[in-house]
């Protein structure tokens, strides 16, 4: 995940400001992607190279609102910041309810810019681990026999070896021998280890034993 060219997506109607934003963003080192309207950013939305999205509320066709929850729906993991002008103020609040890192009135300084910017692209990297691991677990979960599971869930539950036997009616040993199976098939060592795996994979995070 390091080494992912991450890619700053521009949608700005205003030629002049989408090329001052170009100019902005590639002198602090980022790869830049500009766009002319919401239906063009779209159009390509899916296949498009990780990193964030700058929108301007304001465009042409679609509004900055609308791309952006349009993009959530497709690639939720393309955080946004949005830029505003004056009288939009109800748009710019309804964006940040959305998920939007940040709203920036116009004119704002570039350290602004950058601040929200690299925010963003820290939560796209954040994104993307989570499910990058939660792919992993569900691997992993595959990798479990039906027994091996209802064990697991107990063991996310805070349950312990003796409580579990008796909830699924079997000896604590065969529940360590259980636990030991599921450690060395997941790869771990510990049992907060295990309990970290089986939290990603969503299981229940307090006994209702």
């Amino acid at each position: 995940m390091s080494d992912e060219r991450l890619v700053v997506h521009v949608v700005e109607d205003d030629g002049a400001v989408r090329e001052s934003l170009r100019i902005l963003l590639e002198v602090a080192g980022h790869a830049v992607a500009t766009y002319a309207t919401g239906s063009e950013f779209l159009a390509g939305v899916e296949d498009a190279e990780g990193g964030c999205v700058v929108v301007d509320l304001h465009l042409p066709d679609l509004s900055g609102s609308e791309v952006q929850a349009e993009t959530g729906a497709i690639r939720p993991d393309l955080p946004f910041v949005v830029i505003t002008g004056d009288g939009q103020l109800a748009n710019a609040v309804a964006a940040l309810h959305a998920g939007a890192v940040a709203c920036l009135e116009k004119p704002f300084e570039p350290p602004a810019l950058l601040n929200s910017v690299h925010a963003a692209l820290a939560q796209h990297r954040e994104l993307r681990q989570v499910n990058a691991e939660k792919a992993n677990a569900d691997m992993l979960l595959a990798r479990l026999s039906a027994r091996e599971r209802d064990v697991i869930d107990c063991l996310a539950a805070g349950m312990s070896a003796k409580t579990i036997g008796k909830k699924l009616g079997i000896s604590h040993r065969t529940v360590e021998a259980h636990r030991a199976h599921i450690m060395e098939k997941f790869g771990v060592k510990s049992l907060a280890a295990l309990i970290r795996t089986a939290l990603t994979l969503g299981f229940p995070t307090s006994s209702t034993a």
